[in-house]
This record gives C-alpha cells, structure tokens and sequence, in this order.
C-alpha cells in the first residue's frame, strides 16, 4: 500500500454510461487498492442520485451543477465552465487533503481545473483527449510544471514530453463492454439493474401527452407480460406537465420494475450504444440528440409510421397503416432475443491493458513528478 492520498477529477462517474466515465470510475477503483486513500470528484447529473457514494474504497463526491438566475425567479442550468469553476472551488477548499490529483479532462472547462490544482501547488496527471489540448501544449514548451499529461493515444508533433499512452480510446465510436455497463449500473444504482441480454428500450420524448408517452406506457404492459426482463428507461430531460400522472400510470399497471425514469443521462453516445433500440412514440417526437445518434448509427428505432425524420427502411414502424404499438414492441423484443447481442457479456472495453496496468502506469508517471510522496 502506497501512503499516497489522490483526487480523480471526471465530467462524470457510474452509472453515467460514457467512455470518461469508464476510465475515472475503473481508475479510482484500482487506485483504491493500492494507496491509502482515492476522492472523485465529479458532476451530479441526476437530482435523486445520491451525491455521495464509495465505488470500491473510493469516495465519490456528487458535485450539483449550479444554476444562473434569468428573468426574475426562473433558473437555468448553467454551462460547463462554470461546473468546472465550482469543482476549482472545492478542490480550493481541500488541497491540503492531497498528494496527488487526477484529471480526466472533459471536452471543455479544462483550464480552469488545471488551474486551480496549480494554485494549489498540488501535482497532477491531466488526461486529454485530443492534441488541440492548451495543456498539451503547455507541456511541449516545458511550461506545465508539475503536471503531466496521459493521453489515449500517440499525438503527431508530441513525441518528446512526458506522457503516457494510456490506450484507453473515447471515441464515441469505440465499443464498451454492453455487459460490464450494465452490471455497474446496477451495482452503482439498483434500479438501473439489467442483465446485458435483455431487450433495453430508452426514450427520450418529454413527458407530455401530445408525445405518446402515455400510449407507450400502456403498450409496454403487454412487453412486460411477454418479456418480464425487458426494460424501458424514459431519459427525458423534461419532466414535463404531466409528468406525475404518467409516474401514476405505471404505477397503476404495476410497471415499476420495468419501466424506469432515471432522467437525463450526459452521454448520448454511449447511452444510445448501450441500448438495444431508441422510440419515438409519436409523430411529433422531437430530433433531439439521442434520437440524432440513433438514426446517425441506424440504431434500430420504433417509431410512428407518420414521423417525417424516418428512414423508409425502419423495420419497427407502428401506426398507420402499420401494425400497433403493443404489437411492434412485442415483435422488437423478440428480435433481440432472437439475436446474436453484439454487446455481450464477453465483449470487453477498448484498452491496452486491463485497469490494474493503469493504474500502475499513473503510479509510474507520478514518480517522474518532484514532491510526490510514492513510499510504501
């Protein structure tokens, strides 16, 4: 056991289902076996998730994403910078709690984290992701004291600073193991509990009556009749007007279990690719970003045979001329059943080695840092 005490700073943790996410929450886990003590910092994304909660020995701090006062009373969630100001505050307030900081760097707000860890004088690897990174240039012309960076892979025109290749890819196009994700979700959160075959719907419509979610509510009874482990996860942002009297309707059909509201995820990629089908329940759902990646990576979508945005080969229409929605779902579920899963439970995540290597890869860079304590 090292006598080192390290901040991972990430965008996000479990059960967000994104690549950062899998880098910082496997990294803490493993670091948490090999020194004296791990802290995450990272965002709150969902208000009911618990802002505090140990992955392993690490302990995980929810940070809220702070809000910006408009026209009078109303609130608006404020940008990315301004999260990544809230996190250089806190980790202002507790420098003198660490040896060592982690940084998984986000895809924006990354200077302002940098910064703070550098005002606290507190040495730290900084995780970038693309050679446009002000960090990563930084450290080309030696001006990044006491930081070093790790990167997913080799960057043209950086071959002579201090970094490590980590091979860990985020590409938004990379597969993720569909069954470790899922087994996470769980174990982070229990109502997220899936197994990585079972048929996985998401949608993401508001919760209004115009978008056909309360068709889609009733629909899904005769799913979970036919396909008990089938589930339907409604990841809208917006609550919506009538929101409670959809909870209510699930409720009422004794839906709980298989129909989760677990909110707006920060990762429509990995989200969308660890599903098996996104639907849009009306005409009128909107294009938002799930939906965007969904037709982009011709996810298999169920979707209203009057939807204007639908490719004609969509293999799951209902409405219209074609067959309804209870039906379609049932046929959908069936197909994944019936399917070779291209997201198994033996697929693996996108890595050189496994987290333990690393993790110990990290250790190894930190010791080329001066002042960090790395003594057994």
């Amino acid at each position: 056991m090292i006598d080192l005490r390290v901040l991972v700073v990430a965008p996000s943790v479990w059960p967000i289902p994104d690549s950062r996410s899998l880098v910082a929450s496997g990294l803490a886990m493993e670091l948490g076996e090999l020194v004296r003590s791990v802290t995450v910092v990272a965002r709150h994304p969902v208000a009911h998730w618990p802002s505090r909660f140990y992955l392993g020995r690490a302990e995980v701090h929810r940070l809220a994403l702070p809000t910006r006062r408009v026209l009078g009373s109303l609130r608006l969630p404020s940008t990315a910078d301004a999260w990544s100001r809230e996190v250089g505050r806190w980790i202002s307030s507790h420098c003198s709690e660490f040896d060592l900081a982690i940084a998984i760097a986000g895809e924006t707000g990354e200077a302002e984290i940098v910064r703070a860890i550098r005002r606290c004088q507190i040495p730290a690897l900084i995780r970038v992701d693309t050679a446009s990174s002000p960090l990563l240039k930084q450290a080309a012309r030696g001006e990044a004291d006491g930081v070093r960076c790790v990167v997913p892979r080799p960057f043209d025109g950086f071959d002579d600073i201090p970094v490590i290749v980590d091979g860990f890819l985020t590409g938004s196009g990379q597969a993720i193991g569909c069954g470790a994700l899922r087994r996470a979700l769980g174990e982070a959160h229990p109502m997220l509990a899936i197994s990585a075959k079972a048929p996985l719907a998401i949608c993401s419509a508001p919760l209004e009556r115009e978008q056909g979610v309360f068709e889609l509510v009733a629909a899904w009874e005769t799913v979970a009749r036919s396909f008990p482990d089938a589930r339907l996860w409604m990841v809208s942002g917006s609550g919506g007007s009538a929101g409670h009297f959809l909870y209510q309707s699930v409720r009422d059909l004794d839906l709980m279990h298989s129909i989760i509201f677990p909110g707006a995820f920060d990762a429509p990629c990995d989200l969308v690719a660890a599903s098996d089908a996104v639907v849009l329940p009306s005409s009128q759902t909107p294009l938002d970003p799930i939906v965007n990646i969904a037709i982009a990576r011709q996810k298999n979508l169920i979707a209203h045979s009057g939807h204007p945005a639908i490719p004609g080969a969509c293999p799951f229409k209902f409405g219209g001329e074609a067959p309804g929605l209870a039906e379609t779902l049932c046929r959908w579920a069936s197909h994944v059943i019936g399917s070779p899963h291209p997201l198994s439970e033996e697929t693996q995540p996108v890595e050189s080695g496994t987290m333990r290597e690393m993790a110990l890869q990290y250790l190894d860079l930190a010791r080329t840092i001066p002042g960090v304590p790395l003594k057994s």
